[in-house]
């Protein structure tokens, strides 16, 4: 059973790396910050770790925990000026990522809203929801209409470069609690440096839920209003590029060929390129 788990965190972890490496455009370093940020520290520490980020940016923040330890989507504040924060460290689910929801950014809304009973467009306020992965294409609609700001993974790397890890935690050694508290009791299984996953580890259903990912983040790129990924790539075409392993813009194009749905020969010759490109990712 160890064994078992053991080797679905390395492939895991393997997967959400290679997906970091091509959000960045291969930049390993960028990478491997935010794979750090989302993984050495605990869900409450990132909370803390947003919160220090934003004192040393000139907002006097406060952490926002009700005395029966609830803090109703609400977990930082700032008084002057009024800043609301809510922070979601996501590492994965069974896709290994997690995008932050609209039912979850409008919670957020609705629940600084609620606090004051007034119409928040006619104030000066600003709220602030941050994660470690990204959001929905409706959580960053919703966001857009109503004036709030979102941090993703790429906030989340260029907050990295300013306020390093290495900083926050010099912060907290001569404080009371243990530095080692603000860690994840995990980290020392998921290290970037003892990751032994190799692409040659991977199944099929693996490659098909890289392909998956990789068909999300061109829609993403599109900026498709109604989301419908199917529309790019369908699902039993990815199935049949994971199934053969292709791997190279050479097997890819001769899949092309013999593709005989008109609609599916399109698209693939539209995003070979893209498609390719991950697939190079994640083999090296």
């Amino acid at each position: 059973m160890w064994k078992y788990h053991n080797n679905y965190i390395q492939k895991s972890n393997y997967l959400e790396l290679k997906t970091l490496e091509y959000y960045f455009w291969w930049d390993t370093n960028k990478a491997k910050n935010v794979f750090n940020i989302r993984h050495k520290l605990n869900s409450r520490w990132f909370e803390v770790y947003i919160k220090y980020y934003l004192k040393n940016i000139w907002f006097n923040m406060s952490s926002y925990i009700w005395w029966y330890k609830a803090d109703w989507w609400i977990d930082l504040k700032c008084k002057k000026p009024p800043l609301y924060v809510q922070c979601k460290k996501y590492i994965k689910n069974k896709d290994y990522k997690w995008k932050v929801s609209v039912w979850e950014v409008r919670n957020f809304y609705w629940w600084v809203v609620s606090q004051y009973n007034w119409n928040i467009q006619n104030q000066e306020i600003i709220m602030l929801f941050a994660t470690t992965w990204s959001f929905t294409h409706y959580s960053k609609g919703f966001a857009k209409k109503n004036d709030m700001e979102l941090f993703d993974y790429r906030d989340i790397w260029e907050i990295s470069e300013q306020y390093t890890l290495e900083k926050f935690l010099k912060e907290f050694k001569d404080k009371w609690y243990k530095v080692e508290n603000l860690l994840n009791k995990d980290y020392t299984q998921i290290e970037i440096n003892q990751m032994s996953f190799t692409f040659k580890d991977l199944q099929e259903d693996d490659l098909l839920l890289f392909l998956k990912n990789i068909r999300d983040n061109i829609v993403e790129t599109l900026n498709i209003e109604d989301d419908k990924t199917w529309n790019i790539l369908k699902d039993s075409t990815l199935e049949q590029i994971a199934k053969k392993r292709i791997l190279n813009i050479w097997w890819l194009k001769e899949f092309h060929k013999n593709c005989k749905n008109e609609f599916e020969q399109n698209h693939i010759h539209k995003y070979m390129n893209e498609l390719v490109k991950w697939l190079n990712i994640l083999q090296n």
